[in-house]
C-alpha cells in the first residue's frame, strides 16, 4: 500500500538536501544525482 506519491517522495528528498548543507546554493542537476531523481521530473517539482 502506498502512503505518499513519488512527487511528494521526491520533493521532501530534494528538500532534506538542500536543509543539509545549510547555505550552500545548489542545482537541480546536483540534488538529482544525489538523490537518484529523475532530473526532469525534479524540475517539474521544484517549479511548484
Amino acid at each position: 500500500m502506498k502512503l505518499i506519491t513519488k512527487e511528494t517522495d521526491y520533493a521532501v528528498r530534494a528538500l532534506a538536501n538542500l536543509a543539509k548543507d545549510g547555505a550552500l546554493l545548489k542545482n537541480a542537476k546536483l540534488i538529482s544525482i544525489t538523490e537518484k531523481i529523475p532530473y526532469p521530473f525534479l524540475r517539474k517539482i521544484l517549479r511548484k
